[in-house]
């Protein structure tokens, strides 16, 4: 079976999974109102002494030694992940299954002589050729990225006068991400919460960014994660272009009207992979959204992906909090959504300039102003604390963690401060700030 063969099978599995879904949606209905949520970390590991390859090796021994910790893209990653766990009076439980997971994760590189770096991207090896992890869909998904680039796009980044090749697909396996599951209570809600979760996403990512450094290099932004993703696996034809469609990473065009909208999206892509029992799963997993819904049993899951990984547990957790928060007064509050184009500019905005940016963002009496970065997300915490108390699950102290970087900056300007700003730091000078500042665990 050729190759078109196969994508057309493909395509044909994936609608007859979702006509399924479309046709059967009150299976995915919760007769419960709780919040039920798991979360997936990834950190990278590291060694002084070592080669990329030889620290891969290292990786690939502990997971065959280690149960609860899985691998992604780079060979230099370690994955782990939290159960689902309903987020009641308190979020204890949430954090300590958290930090149980780090834990082993931690111990396990421990034992094959490794650090742990807990940060967006690893700034210590090459963008172009970054060793990945061995795994059919490691292989197959990149190269079909580098071989069907969108002719002419620029492939460099970087601001300040620094510039950055990251012209290779396999870029993707440096960074770290911070990935919240939450179950929807039906799949209108998974579709509203999506949606929500997309307009919120900017300003979570303007208070977290941590991934600045890439190959030993400022690039001046202050999490260029997600933007070497669209940068990196930009695959639209001229064609597509014309018909004004995005990408399949980011931001969709529009809002989704209902789960069929959602799934029209999907389909438009490449499947790249070939097996037609996992089309639906094959297609969302390739979905690269700021955030989406999956499919889990009889549960709709939005899951939020833009965040990077943060240098605690403690402040991934107020992370995960100021989201839910954040979400349930949306919801709760029947929040008008803010226009699309406005959320597209605050996020261009969070990436490339964090908290020193300006956001718009809706004022009690409706109206659509843009506010400095501090004073926008001090607004959106303050919302996000009235969602928890609702929710029945605020302490004192809840959000103190991140609620501290409105004034001390995120963890990539603390970084970049301990690094004086130097553009391209020494691998010695970046081991000592990353330790410095708690990102490097040895």
């Amino acid at each position: 079976m050729n190759e078109q063969m196969q994508e057309a099978a493909m395509l044909a599995a994936f609608k007859d999974q979702t006509a399924a879904i479309c046709g059967d949606t009150e299976r995915f209905r919760k007769k419960h109102a709780r919040w039920i949520v798991g979360l997936e970390s990834e950190v990278a590991v590291f060694s002084e002494d070592r080669t990329a390859d030889e620290i891969g090796a290292r990786r690939n021994a502990l997971l065959l030694q280690s149960s609860g910790i899985s691998c992604e893209l780079g060979a230099l990653q370690l994955e782990f992940r939290t159960p689902p766990i309903e987020v009641g009076e308190s979020t204890r439980a949430l954090r300590r299954s958290l930090e149980g997971a780090h834990g082993v994760a931690l111990e396990a590189a421990r034992g094959e002589g490794l650090n742990v770096l807990r940060i967006g991207s690893n700034p210590f090896f090459p963008v172009i050729g970054t060793p990945r992890t061995d795994a059919e869909r490691y292989r197959r998904v990149p190269d079909f990225q580098n071989e069907h680039r969108r002719q002419g796009i620029a492939t460099t980044l970087g601001l300040n006068g620094t510039r950055v090749e990251i012209g290779d697909a396999s870029s993707v396996s440096l960074f770290q991400a911070l990935h919240i599951n939450l179950e929807a209570t039906s799949v209108p809600d998974a579709v509203d919460k999506l949606n929500r979760s997309l307009m919120l996403s900017p300003y979570l990512l303007a208070l977290s960014g941590n991934s600045r450094y890439l190959d030993l290099t400022d690039t001046g932004t202050s999490d260029h994660r997600v933007l070497v993703w669209e940068i990196s696996h930009d695959t639209r034809t001229h064609e597509e272009l014309r018909r004004g469609w995005g990408l399949r990473i980011g931001l969709p065009e529009r809002y989704f009207a209902d789960i069929g909208e959602y799934f029209d999206r999907i389909a438009r892509y490449p499947f790249i992979l070939y097996n037609p029992e996992a089309a639906l799963a094959i297609g969302i997993g390739l979905a690269w959204l700021d955030a989406r819904i999956k499919f889990l049993g009889d549960s709709a899951v939005v899951e939020l992906r833009s965040l990077s990984t943060q240098p605690t547990i403690g402040e991934e957790i107020d992370l995960v909090l100021f989201y839910l928060g954040r979400l349930a007064y949306s919801q709760g509050n029947r929040e008008p959504l803010l226009p699309i184009e406005f959320v597209r500019e605050n996020r261009l905005t969070a990436i490339l300039h964090g908290l020193a940016g300006k956001y718009w963002c809706r004022c009690q009496s409706g109206e659509l102003v843009r506010r400095s970065g501090c004073v926008a997300v001090a607004h959106e915490l303050a919302l996000a604390k009235q969602g928890l108390r609702v929710m029945g699950h605020y302490d004192a102290g809840t959000l103190d963690n991140i609620a501290g970087r409105l004034l001390g900056g995120s963890p990539s300007d603390r970084l970049a401060t301990t690094l004086k700003f130097a553009a391209k730091p020494t691998k010695r000078q970046m081991i000592d700030a990353l330790s410095k500042l708690g990102m490097l665990i040895a």
